[in-house]
């Protein structure tokens, strides 16, 4: 290419003047107001719109190389707060509305407008350590530092931009005055109670002498429950459970202690204690183990996977070579349950899941110590169990609320790794165990199936259902719930064992037989020695069997077998037998920062019938006294060759295959997209650490996230031999550039490279085929096509001319100051214009 072509771009194509400081600014430029931010050596457009802008506030802090603001926008429709965030000084990572409503259970309410009316009995008294901070923007750990620096200990998250920090209220000023903070507030006692402990309150008195509770320490471990059992014991009350190993502890108290209790710093919620209940040939065929199984050989050999139920019947010959774990019991429930799974056969209608697996056994009425010991004991590599999933068909009493339960029962998880199985429950309603909104455990809802492989008569009828109480898909499969023969007490079986007690264990065998899968190396995965040292992490298991699941048909959320009916769909063993080669995994290997990303280039080949990738990660256990439960949020873009965007979720609630564009889910810790029929060609999958609030990969010191993603029906294609853009320069202001284009795609006949100064969102984020496009976009579309252009190019080329022979720029070509980013990406067209392909959007600083 010539210099000619290059310099018809117009000077306003140049970046802003650099600025001396660090600032933000408001202007006015052609009808529209510009929120710039002034950073080293550049300024950048983190925002332009029609809409009026007030309110601008500049965020910095010291020692702090970035910056951020905040600002509100009016138009028709009403007036948005807006937020943008430059971590190191050098970009804008993030421009985004937002909102600033407090998400308690208590209330909800927006701290600047309003505060809620608090009883007296229930509000926070002189000596107060617990105070809530919100943020003007998402949170950073460059806040946090600020805010222990003060000599705060930073306890719990809450929506939004918001934290529960622990502060001798001596240092309330001082948190008030930091630039970062745009609230501070009590958390009161009352902010700590279950709805029902209120309701107690209000009328002033118990049905019985005492009740028992439940409650969660602020800080984990025997240093937060030292006291708080020293202080009930004060109160008169009696401590009869305690989880040393997380923040869970059981205790009865009088209406009196109760107060008494949510009043100590040391405790951050409250709720009613509940004892376990129950959740009371054809599967086989339904769920592809018989498939699996004369394919594959997948019997369940070297599985051992955990029934934790209310006893179970160990002579029965079904279940030879199960083993103990804790003091047995014998019961109906849990013999039904465990022959799921792995009764061997002898009586052939019987057969569970994994005939050739290990069982192995607890009775959660009867092991001794905290839940939270027994599993560690279960994936204890030099135990004797090693275990690789767990399902369980018992909880505690129902309630639609994320509860203490559900959170002891997240951190085990996110602790301990091992997959967890858990039945939703049979209320019709979203009336459910508890440990069934857990977010990192796999919920099992009900589908009745009449006794038929076919899916034409199947119907949802009687099982619990989602979502959850802020929002989240659950369940996340389903699976029978009617008409299961299995085994029973005394040797014998039963023809009709039903509810989600009879579909979890489905749910669980099924993950048994994907675990011997891996095992074998089925994925082109490494492998161990056995399958327990073999198994990925349970984040991975989770997202291949969303990936490979499959629905029930339905459209729109009242549908009968709408998505929080049968969550994603049921386990598909013959699917994911099948597409094992075209199947592409991640396995917690990547780690991101707050606000970065990471993208896969992937292959999908013509003719396939369906494209599904499922992000899955493990978040820290929730804060039970606020509305969202989510504390890392991590979103998912799926952009086609033909650069139609597909995010997280969206459209999913009402459909079988998601729908094009829409907004980003902060609610759920899944996201999936569903493409039926996909375009060939590579495709592009992005995942972004959109709010990082705490540590969500614990193997370091710092403040990130790992995940597992999964893709049906795509395999990775090397960058290499992906279409691709090269955009590089030495930097320094040198004026000096690179650019290429790699693997131009088969048919193509012309094509464009599209560039941009709009570097002020995340790399790939942008509307326009994940660049954000600004003057200079417009103007390289309008170009005309020239052989040797890098603006609009043909294809083929002569072997010395771009896009065939790359570009390279002297130094001194460019007249940009130093420290300009821009971004690039190219389009290949053939001859009728149809899309052929898209590169990743690239960025590079002068």
């Amino acid at each position: 290419m010539n210099r000619i072509a290059l310099f018809a771009l117009p000077l306003t194509l140049i970046l802003l003047a650099p600025a001396g400081a660090q600032d933000v600014s408001l202007s006015s430029e052609r009808g529209s107001s510009v929120v710039t931010f002034h950073l080293r050596g550049e300024s950048v457009i983190a925002r332009a719109t029609t809409a009026a802008v007030a309110d601008l506030r500049v965020i910095g802090l010291a020692g702090w190389p970035g910056l951020a603001a905040t600002w509100t926008e009016t138009a028709a429709e009403g007036t948005q707060a807006w937020y943008a965030i430059s971590t190191d000084g050098t970009r804008v990572d993030r421009t985004t509305p937002t909102q600033y409503d407090v998400l308690l259970r208590y209330d909800t309410f927006d701290p600047l407008l309003r505060t809620p009316q608090v009883p007296g009995a229930l509000s926070a008294r002189p000596g107060n350590r617990l105070w809530i901070v919100q943020w003007w923007t998402q949170g950073l750990e460059t806040y946090r530092s600020a805010v222990r620096s003060l000599g705060a200990d930073i306890h719990l998250y809450l929506g939004h931009h918001a934290q529960v920090v622990e502060v001798d209220a001596s240092q309330i000023a001082a948190l008030r005055n930091l630039p970062c903070v745009r609230w501070v507030g009590e958390f009161h006692p009352a902010y700590k109670l279950d709805a029902a402990l209120l309701e107690f309150q209000r009328r002033g008195y118990l049905d019985q002498p005492s009740i028992a509770v439940n409650l969660l320490t602020t800080r984990r471990g025997p240093a937060g429950q030292g006291p708080v059992g020293a202080g009930i014991e004060a109160l008169g009350g009696h401590v009869f459970h305690q989880s040393p190993e997380t923040h869970l502890m059981s205790a009865t108290l009088d209406l009196a202690g109760l107060v008494a209790l949510a009043r100590m710093d040391e405790v951050q919620w409250i709720d009613p204690w509940g004892g376990i209940g129950t959740d009371m040939a054809v599967a086989r065929t339904f769920f592809g183990a018989d498939y699996a199984e004369a394919l594959g050989g997948l019997d369940g050999t070297g599985v051992r996977g955990e029934i934790h139920d209310v006893g179970t019947d160990l002579t029965h010959p079904e279940l030879s070579g199960a083993i103990a774990h804790g003091a047995p019991g014998s019961a109906s429930h849990g013999t039904k349950v465990a022959g799921e799974v792995f009764a061997t056969g002898l009586d052939p209608q019987a057969r569970g899941l994994c005939p050739s697996g290990t069982a192995i056994i607890t009775d959660a009425n009867r092991y001794v110590g905290s839940r939270y010991a027994h599993t560690m004991q279960s994936v204890d590599p030099s135990g004797i169990y090693q275990a690789v999933f767990l399902t369980s068909s018992v909880g505690n009493p129902w309630t639609t609320t994320y509860s203490s339960i559900s959170q002891n029962l997240d951190l085990i998880v996110f602790d301990s790794h091992l997959l967890h199985c858990q039945s939703q429950s049979n209320q019709g309603t979203q009336m459910s165990r508890p440990e069934a909104w857990a977010k990192n455990v796999v919920s099992v809802g009900g589908v009745n199936h009449i006794n038929t492989v076919s899916k034409a008569d199947d119907l949802w009828l009687g099982a619990s259902i989602g979502p959850a109480a802020d929002g989240r898909i659950k369940p996340n499969f389903a699976a029978f719930y009617d008409a299961v023969y299995t085994t029973d007490l005394g040797g014998g079986y039963a023809a009709a064992f039903g509810g989600t007690s009879a579909a979890t264990p489905l749910v669980g065998g099924a993950f048994g037989l994907f675990h011997q899968m891996w095992h074998a190396g089925g994925f082109g995965n490494p492998t161990g020695t056995s399958v327990f040292q073999s198994r990925p992490k349970e984040t991975l298991a989770r997202a291949m069997m969303t990936a490979s699941a499959t629905q029930w048909s339905f459209n729109g959320p009242s549908h009968n077998l709408t998505r929080v009916h049968q969550g994603w769909g049921h386990p598909d063993l013959k699917k994911l037998h099948d597409h094992r080669a075209r199947t592409f995994w991640v396995n917690e290997t990547d780690v991101l920062a707050n606000l970065q990303s990471t993208e896969w280039n992937l292959d999908v080949l013509p003719g396939a019938p369906e494209l599904k990738v499922a992000l899955v990660w493990a978040d820290p256990a929730g804060t039970t006294s606020s509305t969202r439960h989510r504390i890392n949020d991590l979103d998912l873009k799926v952009t086609s060759p033909t650069g139609t965007v597909f995010v997280g979720n969206v459209g999913l609630l009402s459909a079988n295959y998601s729908a094009a564009g829409g907004s980003t889910d902060d609610v759920n810790t899944e996201e999936c997209v569903f493409v039926r029929l996909p375009a060939a060609g590579v495709w592009r999958v992005e995942v972004i650490a959109a709010d990082v609030n705490q540590d969500g990969h614990v193997e370091t010191t710092a403040i990130d996230v790992d995940y597992a993603l999964a893709v049906l029906g795509a395999e990775g294609t090397p960058l290499s031999s992906a279409f691709d853009i090269e955009l590089t320069s030495s930097g320094a202001g040198l004026g000096d550039g690179h650019l290429g284009l790699t693997a131009i795609p088969t048919g193509t006949t012309q094509g464009y490279c599209l560039f941009s100064f709009a570097t002020s969102q995340v790399l790939g984020t942008g509307s326009f085929i994940g660049l954000v496009p600004d003057f200079s976009t417009w103007v390289c579309l309008a170009s005309p096509r020239r052989t040797g252009s890098v603006l609009h190019w043909s294809w083929p080329a002569p072997s010395s001319i771009f896009p065939a022979n790359d570009f390279d720029a002297p130094a001194g070509f460019f007249t940009l100051a130093a420290g300009t980013t821009m971004d690039g990406m190219a389009i290949a067209l053939d001859a009728s214009w149809t899309v052929r392909g898209t590169t990743p959007v690239r960025r590079v600083t002068f």
